[in-house]
């Protein structure tokens, strides 16, 4: 298998042809419009957060992400206290920092859109809160290190917004133990603090580099003293819980951490071994006899195919291991789980990122991306086709209604996703996982 280039390799438009382009564009456009009118900004709409909300991030549907940006932002603050001067957090949610489900993801995006619009002062405010506030509680001992509400989910949106940091006015200090046993008062440890009132931005930005460093630490940290607790240090040096489970899957587990922490080349050098032994357990030694991957250590069941547990998070983590190793054998095992995915068929859960349509789609396109290989493109194309007659489907009741049905994670909104970067290949900029394309912003 060859590796492409950056360029839109030749069987793209064989597949893709002019014709079946304009149909998506139409389906796009269509989509779209769909979602406007279905849930409009204006409406009291309570899902502020990536997962559930519209945090569409991609040029050509920019414009829900900005129609929603300010409904977002004023129903989170609507229904959470306002955040104190200093660093720490209410009670409530110091113990949570994720990407897709906390007001982090909601903060990073809406630097992204923002800073991309125009509104320096809104996207800077939200660079603020990131680094203060919410890097602050990835060091509470209580805080999951999950991608959905833990300290993963940070380190994805700290990468994703980091060329924006440095145009932050002020600064912060890193903490000397960056984790808090369980029995140490949390205020005690005092994080983050503003100690300089006028940084250069050039010392912003390496400083945000130092706070990535120590999320990372504390993650592998949370991951050896977790199997070391359970006893699992022979299987796998690293492993994490939520909710007292020792999850596997992209969402909650272990492939979800170690797929971000991939992403952070100058670390994972420091870690290469107790990383590499990690992803070669989740990869190589949890694998059910049906050919799928097991949800959790614990239950070891094997029936679920979604992008949040069984075999399509697999592939992420393959293919990312593959991208950094450079080992033939993680793109095999990816290979192979892309190949359950599409022989187990279409999901009935509806077209979102999370267990629906769209989030397997993007196993076979991020596959077609590394190798070329036209048969992934063309699964891509199958799955994409079933998103595109959802409603049909769906009053059939061959689909199920998902519980926010114009969400990204849950719902139309993956279907956009994945039209918008099959569609405008060379404008997208894939970071491994479904629905998290950069924003550009030229």
């Amino acid at each position: 298998m060859s590796v492409q280039s950056d360029r839109v390799p030749e069987v793209y438009d064989k597949v893709i042809t002019a014709e079946y382009k304009a149909l998506l564009q139409k389906a796009l456009l269509k989509e779209c419009k769909r979602i406007l009118q279905e849930v409009p900004p204006e409406r009291e709409y309570h899902y502020w957060d990536v997962y559930v909300g519209f945090m569409i991030g991609p040029k050509t549907a920019l414009k829900i992400a900005e129609e929603y940006i300010d409904s977002a932002l004023a129903s989170y603050h609507a229904t959470n206290p306002s955040l104190p001067a200093d660093p720490s957090l209410p009670a409530h949610i110091e113990n949570e920092c994720g990407f897709l489900c906390t007001a982090v993801g909601l903060h990073a995006v809406v630097a992204r859109v923002k800073y991309h619009v125009g509104d320096y002062e809104t996207s800077n405010h939200s660079l603020h809160l990131l680094r203060t506030h919410f890097a602050h509680s990835a060091f509470a001992p209580r805080t999951p290190s999950e991608l959905l509400y833990g300290r993963a989910g940070l380190l994805y949106a700290l990468n994703y917004t980091e060329p924006l940091f440095s145009s932050l006015s002020d600064n912060f200090t890193l903490p000397s133990n960056p984790v808090p046993s369980a029995e140490s008062s949390h205020h005690s440890h005092r994080i983050l603090r503003n100690n300089d009132k006028h940084p250069t931005s050039e010392y912003s930005s390496s400083k945000i580099h130092q706070i990535i460093s120590s999320i990372f630490d504390a993650t592998i940290e949370n991951g050896i003293r977790t199997a070391s607790d359970a006893g699992l240090s022979a299987k796998t040096p690293l492993i994490w819980k939520w909710h007292e489970t020792f999850y596997l899957g992209a969402a909650h587990g272990a492939a979800g951490i170690l797929t971000v922490l991939l992403s952070f080349p100058d670390k994972v050098r420091e870690y290469r071994d107790i990383i590499k032994r990690a992803i070669d357990f989740v990869l190589f030694e949890t694998r059910g006899e049906n050919g799928n991957w097991m949800s959790s250590l614990d239950s070891g069941k094997t029936d679920l195919v979604q992008f949040c547990h069984g075999a399509p998070g697999i592939v992420f983590l393959a293919c990312k291991a593959y991208e950094v190793f450079k080992e033939a054998r993680y793109l095999e095992i990816a290979t192979e789980a892309a190949m359950f995915v599409h022989d187990y068929g279409i999901l009935r859960k509806g077209v979102g990122l999370c267990h629906g349509i769209s989030g397997n789609a993007y196993v076979f396109l991020i596959l077609f991306k590394i190798t070329n290989e036209r048969k992934y493109l063309e699964w891509t194309v199958e799955f994409m086709d079933a998103c595109l007659q959802w409603e049909q489907l769906t009053e059939k009741r061959q689909f199920r209604v998902p519980d926010r049905p114009w969400s990204v994670w849950e719902g139309l909104g993956g279907a956009v996703w994945l039209l918008t970067d099959v569609l405008f290949w060379e404008n997208e900029i894939f970071k491994g996982f479904p629905g998290l394309s950069d924003i550009q912003s030229t």
